[in-house]
């Protein structure tokens, strides 16, 4: 298997937390997900490519924090593009009441 390196070429290993960008329409902003395996897609008439399956953190807006709803949601999900990430330290994750919940996966 290939060896797949976020943005500043850190080798991206199952159990990393990461931080990726995520675009809808206009607007662009970074998720936090820890990365729960590693794996080489193959799509037809394509090289092969490596993609993370990662256990992505789905906070609250901003507006929903203020009024009390921390409640953030776990969504399994595939990063396609994991060159565009960033590993993020363990400490972001432990002291962020957002992300938290991602210790536990």
């Amino acid at each position: 298997m290939k060896i797949t390196y976020d943005m500043y070429r850190n080798i991206i290993q199952a159990g990393d937390y990461i931080a990726y960008p995520v675009r809808h329409g206009s607007d662009t902003y970074m998720r936090t997900a820890k990365v729960l395996a590693v794996k080489e897609r193959e799509l037809p008439g394509e090289k092969p490519e490596m993609v993370l399956s990662v256990a992505m953190a789905k906070a609250p807006r901003d507006w929903e924090r203020k009024a009390g709803n921390w409640d953030t949601k776990i969504v399994k999900t595939t990063v396609s593009v994991p060159h565009r990430a960033t590993i993020v330290p363990k400490s972001y994750i432990q002291n962020d009441k957002r992300y938290a919940c991602l210790l536990d996966v």
